[in-house]
C-alpha cells in the first residue's frame, strides 16, 4: 500500500482548467517524496482516485469543496481504512474549517501543508485541525515534481 495521493478536483463545467499545473500539491509532492514517503498526484475527477493509498489529502478552494465531499464519500468507499485530509485556500476560513469538521474529514490542514503532512504520516498528530508551519528557508523545499503529472496535458 502506498502512502498517500494528492488530489485536486478539475470542474467538468469550467474551461481552461488545465491552464496552470496544480503547484501547491507538487510541491508537497517533491517535499514528502524527498523524505521517503511513496506519493502520487492526481488532477483530474473523482473517477480517477484509485484504491492502495494510506492516506488521500485533498486540496481546495471554496469552488472546489463540493468535489472534494464527494471525493472524500468516494473514498470512503473504495478504501474505507485510509485516513483522509483536506487542505488548500478554503481552510483558511474559520468558517470554512468548523464546516469541515462537521463533514467527517480525518484531519484538517490549515496554512502550510509540508510540515503538517509530514506529521501525520509520520503519525505524531493527534488532533483533527492541523495548524500549519510556514516554511522559514523556501531553498530547503525541493522544486515542484513535475514528473507526477502528464505535463503534456497543460
Amino acid at each position: 500500500m502506498k502512502d498517500l495521493l494528492l488530489f485536486v478536483p478539475l470542474d467538468e463545467n469550467v474551461r481552461g482548467q488545465r491552464e496552470f499545473v496544480p503547484l501547491g500539491v507538487l510541491y508537497l509532492s517533491s517535499y514528502l517524496s524527498a523524505l521517503g514517503f511513496g506519493v502520487d498526484v492526481v488532477h483530474g475527477y473523482i473517477n480517477d482516485i484509485s484504491p492502495g493509498y494510506r492516506y488521500y489529502g485533498l486540496s481546495s478552494t471554496t469552488n472546489q469543496y463540493s468535489r472534494c465531499k464527494r471525493a472524500l464519500s468516494h473514498i470512503r468507499l473504495i478504501e474505507p481504512s485510509s485516513k483522509i485530509i483536506i487542505g488548500g485556500a478554503h481552510l483558511n476560513a474559520k468558517y470554512c474549517v468548523e464546516t469541515a469538521l462537521q463533514d467527517g474529514w480525518d484531519y484538517i490542514v490549515v496554512g502550510e501543508g509540508e510540515v503538517a503532512l509530514r506529521n501525520i504520516l509520520e503519525r505524531k498528530c493527534l488532533d483533527t485541525v492541523i495548524y500549519g508551519t510556514p516554511i522559514a528557508n523556501l531553498d530547503e523545499i525541493p522544486y515542484p515534481d513535475y514528473g507526477k503529472l502528464d505535463i503534456t496535458k497543460y
